[in-house]
């Protein structure tokens, strides 16, 4: 077994190496299949709203998925990071001002944070990993915003269906990488081929 640090470090090098066409072409596979997705959650009874997170140059991308989800009326939330390592949501409007949070660094969205009861009223929340197993145990990038914020929605009745996003070979086996308790499994995981639902409920 890798430690969490070692198995960081393979993913993210595997990750830059990959080159801008098998990248294009997996970011129209997610939103193929993140859209379908997120249909089928709204075709088995839940709110037409979706949580997705606004992905980096190298991460899984959702750049072709948030204008689709968009554009077939899902209202979409993007994260913003806050102090304490706390992810508050703004809804995604086209042409909406980008810029590089004071916290992370990373984009994110302008706008009002919205109440985490209406985050936790979405239908689904697609969350970033560098790998996830078959149990549902996702890696993080290590700042533990994500479980942070999963740990939250468990105080609701029905959280969104939580889905974590990897490219096809980061999906791998049980006991690749450690897991601490409070790492928080997810229930599913969307490949470019695909989603697959995990061997846990998740949340």
């Amino acid at each position: 077994m890798l430690t969490k640090q070692q198995m960081r470090a393979q993913v993210r090098e595997l990750r830059r190496s990959m080159g801008a066409e098998a990248r294009n072409a997996a970011a129209e596979q997610f939103a193929d299949y993140g859209l379908a997705w997120a249909a089928d959650l709204v075709s088995a009874g839940r709110r037409k709203r979706i949580a997705v997170y606004l992905s980096g140059p190298t991460e899984p991308s959702t750049a072709v998925l948030i204008p689709e989800l968009s554009d077939a009326g899902f209202d979409v939330l993007l994260p913003v990071c806050e102090e304490d390592y706390r992810l508050s949501w703004v809804r995604w409007e086209a042409g909406g001002e980008l810029r590089p949070g004071p916290i992370a660094g990373v984009q994110e969205p302008v706008g009002e944070a919205q109440p985490s009861a209406y985050v936790a009223a979405a239908a689904g929340l697609l969350i970033p990993a560098l790998a996830v197993d078959t149990n549902g145990n996702r890696l993080g990038q290590g700042g533990g915003y994500y479980d942070r914020f999963l740990a939250t929605l468990s105080t609701f009745t029905t959280p969104p269906l939580t889905a974590a996003m990897v490219f096809t070979d980061e999906l791998v086996e049980p006991d690749t990488f450690p897991v601490d308790p409070l790492d928080l499994p997810v229930a599913g995981v969307l490949t470019p081929e695909g989603y697959l639902p995990t061997a846990r409920t998740g949340l």
